[in-house]
């Protein structure tokens, strides 16, 4: 073997593995990776949280519009909180939109002050008839359908 190929061969043989520049380049794009990957995280469990807010926010508005509607409250202004969820309060407002028709607006307005201090508020409205209003059977009125039909 002449000097050259033994050159080349003892210069291959030594470069087998990676050199310490390589390997901290690698751990440094690793290191990156892995604090935006705790970042983006950290954002998806924030908007979760979010999300678990407004959608309890919008069923408890619900139940007191549809507690009003059935009867179980009465159709009037009150506010108060829940009894399920204490941090949580309620106001619920009644306006007329027709008085001749007996439609009213409902507005159902719940919210809680969270831990960061941002208070959230979420507000639902519902049209419906008055359930106040005096409505003669469905008998009747059928009868009188018929009888301004003959």
């Amino acid at each position: 073997m002449s000097g050259r190929s033994r050159r080349r061969a003892a210069n291959r043989s030594g470069r087998r593995g990676l050199s310490l520049l390589e390997t901290m380049l690698a751990i440094a794009i690793l290191g990156g990776t892995l604090a935006a990957l705790g970042e983006l995280v950290a954002i998806g469990t924030r908007a979760s949280e979010g999300c678990q807010e407004t959608s309890l926010a919008q069923m408890l508005c619900e139940n007191l519009i549809n507690e009003v509607v059935v009867g179980l409250r009465p159709p009037a202004a009150s506010s108060g909180t829940f009894p399920e969820y204490p941090d949580w309060q309620y106001d619920v407002g009644v306006t007329i939109v027709d008085e001749t028709a007996g439609v009213l607006a409902i507005i159902a307005t719940v919210g809680h002050e969270s831990q960061a201090a941002t208070a959230f508020t979420y507000q639902l409205i519902r049209w419906t008839i008055d359930p106040a209003l005096k409505y003669p059977p469905e008998e009747e009125l059928l009868e009188e359908e018929m009888t301004d039909v003959e």
